[in-house]
Order: structure tokens, then C-alpha cells, then sequence
């Protein structure tokens, strides 16, 4: 298992790694710098706003479709018409919702419209998830990769013609920027469907409403859990947007920079939750041990979390102003403090997915409950000081509670064995890797990017010194 896991993620790593560095780097970073701070920072606080109730348009159904293909293959046949229809329902339903609350915030005329572009596009995502969780369940990891990256393939060829092209007759708008958007989604969403439909025989399309129930009241679980881990990643750039009527969108803006990079190195977390969830439920069904994949992934991914992070804090503002034309100072502090959440983040995916496989989902829901109180709390008290510095710090100390109660839960749970000696390694590597990374900034010889990439190349041999990494261990478990 350990072995074909490593093949998954390889593949999916690979092509990821191809087309969405570019997207985020090439393509929206330069969106940001052409259109400046304050106006990109509204529709990336128009973009964070449908975001926090993005969950709804699923309610759970995509993990809870995942696991449940991934544990019985009949799954998809008997149930992919019922759960399209439900998915009809629950579109409706999130628009109204998001739009309820967009009146009451008092957003005006552009950006309800620029609002209505967004959730179109959240639910067109949603349904290019329903159709990737049939293939992840199937362990159809080839057809999930290539769909996770259409969608960027197709908005960075459209998205190139309007920023390279010369054929605009205006200015860049940041509306024609989500035109773009809207339309990868809407090709990439035919092709799930076609992908995903070959796998079928005769769905039945209804709106039975006592199936409608049934999914659900199974499903609700993973609906609260998503919105609840929504809220506590993106309600903080809506609150620096309200909460700073004179300066929101420009400190939106300068967020919005900062998580950028974030956003870059999650993407790694989020392809490794994608194929844990299915992989550990599978494991747990059939009552394999799933602590050898736990501990191989959860220490492999904390390993490059933290050398990536770290290296980036200590880099901070170097990075920032190669990539922002507007950068500072005040760039890179807010960019130093949020990247270093990611240790953290990295932590959730594992311990998370472990979690949700497992079903114990009233444990990550009152996580979530927890880090939305935590976090909503810090970002009022921070922000009107502190503004995005702030916020960076409200999600740092946030996130870093999460993680802990995560493995925490996930440990006692399923009665996972954590030796000391693990523990100091975790402990031990992160300081190494502060000693490194300050080390490589302020003293050698070399041109920061040099000194940078150095630093990063250090993670594999520091990593398999501390034990960390133990590639050749896992893959001769996974022969045996």
C-alpha cells in the first residue's frame, strides 16, 4: 500500500507541480501587480467571501462519495443520478445564503456582481470535485490528476491571450480576470462529466425527497466540518475588508499577496488529503494497519513544511519584492508571520484525513468550532491595530492550536503509538532548520536566491539524518 501510495502522489505532485505554480505565480500574481493592491484585494475579499460557504454546495457529499466508493465500487452506479440532483438543490441553496448575507454586508453594484461570477464558479468547482471523488474512490489516480490541473491549463491559455495578447482595447479588469475563470471551470466541468460518466451504467436522475434526506443526514458531518475549516482559513481577509472601511481593500491586497504563497505550498497538503481519505478509508474497512502510511506521510510532509516554510520567513523580504512591484517592509512581515502556518496546516491534512476515515467527525468538528472562536476573536482584537500583520498573526496562532488538537484526537482515537524518540526529531529538526535558515541569509557568500535554494536542498539529507525520512524502510514495507 505504502509503495503504490508513493506512485499516486508522485503522479499527482508531478503534474500539479506543472500547471498550478504557473497559474499562482505567472498568471494571478500579475493580475495583482496590474491592477494594484486595493482592487485585486476586493476580489480576493469577494473570493474568500464565497469561499466560507463553498462547503454547502456539497455538504459533505464529496468526501462522504469518496469513502463510500472507495469502500463498496456499487456506490457510483446506484447512486451518482441521486446525488446530481441533490447537488441541483444544494446550488440553490448556497446562492441564497451568499446572497442574503452580501445584502446585508451592503456590498454594492460591482461587487454583487462580481459576487454572482464567483459563486457560479464555486459551484461549478463543486461539481468537478463530485466528479473527481468518483475517480478517487475508484483509485483512478491517473484520470484525478490530469482533472486536477485542466482547469488551470485552460484559464492560463485564456488568461495569456488577455494579459500577453495585446488584443484588449481597455485596461486589465479584474472582472475579466473571473470571465476567464468561469469559463476553464465550465470546460473542465464537461469533461469530469464525460470522464466520470464512463464509469457508469444508466444513472437514474431524481429528486426523491426521502433519498435527498437520507444523503444528507450522512453527509452532514462532513458539511459542518468543511464550513467550520472554511470559516478559520478565509473569514479573516473578509473582516480586514469590513473592519478597515479606509484602507480594507488595500490591506485585503497586501493579505492577498502574502497568502498567495501560502495558497503555492498548501496545494501540496491539499493533493496528499485527496488521496489519503480514500486510502485510509479503504485501509480501515478491510482492517489493515494504517500507522506505517500515517507516520510516512505525516512525518514527510511535516519535513518539507518546515524547511519550506522557515526558509521563506527568514527570505521574507527578498521574496516579497521579487514578486510585488508595490512591496516593503510591511510586505514581508505579513508574509513572514502567515507563511510560517503552514507546519501547521500540514499537520490537519494527515491527522484531518485520518480523522474523517475514520468517521470520528464530532472530534473535528468541535476542532473547527474551537478555531473559529479562536480565530474570529484574535482577528478582532488584532486587525484594527495590527491590520493584515495582524491577521497573519490571528491565523498563525490559530492554525497552530488546530494542528496540535488534531493529533492529539487522532492519536488517542486510533490508539497510534508516538515514541519519544519521534518527538524529539520533530522538535530537533525545526530548530536545525531555524539555525539553517538564518544562517544561510546573513552569512554565506552567495546571492540570496542561491543562499535560498540551498538552504531547501538541505531538507532531504538533514531530514533522512533525523529520521525523518525513511524511504527505503517504507517501500520494502510496502513488498512485504
Amino acid at each position: 500500500m505504502n509503495k503504490r501510495f508513493i506512485a499516486n502522489v508522485s503522479l499527482l505532485f508531478v503534474v500539479n507541480l506543472l500547471v498550478k505554480p504557473f497559474w499562482i505565480f505567472g498568471i494571478d500574481r500579475t493580475v495583482q501587480n496590474t491592477v494594484g493592491a486595493a482592487a485585486y484585494g476586493v476580489y480576493f475579499a469577494l473570493f474568500n467571501y464565497s469561499f466560507l460557504l463553498q462547503t454547502l454546495l456539497d455538504f459533505g457529499v464529496n468526501n462522504y462519495n469518496s469513502r463510500a466508493v472507495a469502500q463498496n465500487r456499487q456506490w457510483l452506479n446506484e447512486h451518482f443520478g441521486g446525488i446530481m440532483a441533490v447537488k441541483v438543490l444544494l446550488a440553490f441553496g448556497y446562492l441564497l445564503l451568499c446572497f442574503a448575507g452580501a445584502f446585508a454586508l451592503g456590498y454594492n453594484r460591482f461587487q454583487l456582481h462580481l459576487l454572482l461570477l464567483l459563486c457560479i464558479n464555486q459551484v461549478l468547482v463543486s461539481y468537478i470535485g463530485y466528479f473527481r471523488s468518483n475517480l478517487q474512490g475508484l483509485h483512478l489516480f491517473k484520470a484525478d490528476s490530469l482533472l486536477s490541473v485542466l482547469d488551470k491549463l485552460l484559464m492560463i491559455g485564456i488568461c495569456a491571450v488577455i494579459l500577453w495578447g495585446g488584443l484588449l482595447p481597455a485596461p486589465l479588469q479584474v472582472a475579466w480576470f473571473v470571465y476567464a475563470q468561469t469559463a476553464g471551470y465550465v470546460l473542465t466541468c464537461v469533461t469530469g462529466l464525460v470522464v466520470a460518466g464512463r464509469h457508469l451504467h444508466k444513472p437514474v436522475f431524481n429528486l426523491d425527497y426521502r433519498y435527498l434526506a437520507g444523503i444528507l443526514r450522512k453527509s452532514y458531518p462532513f458539511a459542518l466540518a468543511g464550513v467550520l475549516m472554511s470559516v478559520y482559513n478565509r473569514i479573516d481577509t473578509v473582516m480586514l475588508e469590513k473592519m478597515l472601511p479606509a484602507d480594507g481593500a488595500h490591506e485585503a491586497g497586501i493579505y492577498a499577496s502574502a497568502y498567495r504563497l501560502l495558497d503555492a505550498v498548501n496545494m501540496i497538503g491539499v493533493l496528499l488529503s485527496t488521496i489519503l481519505l480514500p486510502m485510509f478509508s479503504r485501509m480501515l474497512i478491510k482492517k489493515e494497519p494504517v500507522a506505517p502510511l500515517v507516520s510516512f506521510s505525516a512525518k514527510t510532509l511535516y519535513a518539507l513544511a518546515t524547511a519550506g516554510a522557515v526558509c521563506c520567513y527568514f527570505y521574507s523580504n527578498q521574496l516579497m519584492h521579487l514578486l510585488y512591484v508595490e512591496a516593503n517592509g510591511y510586505y514581508a512581515s505579513v508574509f513572514g508571520w502567515l507563511i510560517l502556518s503552514f507546519i501547521a496546516i500540514s499537520s490537519v491534512y494527515v491527522f484531518g484525513s485520518l480523522l474523517a476515515a475514520n468517521h470520528n467527525l464530532w472530534h473535528v468538528n468541535t476542532i473547527a468550532l474551537l478555531s473559529v472562536a479562536l480565530n474570529v476573536a484574535l482577528n478582532y482584537l488584532l486587525i484594527p491595530h495590527y491590520k493584515a500583520l495582524g491577521a497573519a498573526w490571528a491565523a498563525l496562532i490559530t492554525q497552530s492550536l488546530a494542528a496540535i488538537l488534531f493529533v492529539v484526537a487522532a492519536v488517542v482515537k486510533l490508539r497510534l503509538k508516538v515514541s519519544p524518540a519521534t518527538v524529539i526529531a520533530v522538535v530537533a529538526y525545526a530548530g536545525v532548520y531555524v539555525v539553517l535558515a538564518n544562517t544561510g541569509s546573513k552569512y554565506l557568500p552567495l546571492p540570496w536566491y542561491a543562499s535560498f535554494l540551498l538552504t531547501m536542498a538541505a531538507a532531504l539529507p538533514v531530514a533522512r539524518a533525523m529520521g525523518l525520512l525513511q524511504f527505503k524502510k517504507v517501500w520494502q514495507a510496502g513488498s512485504a
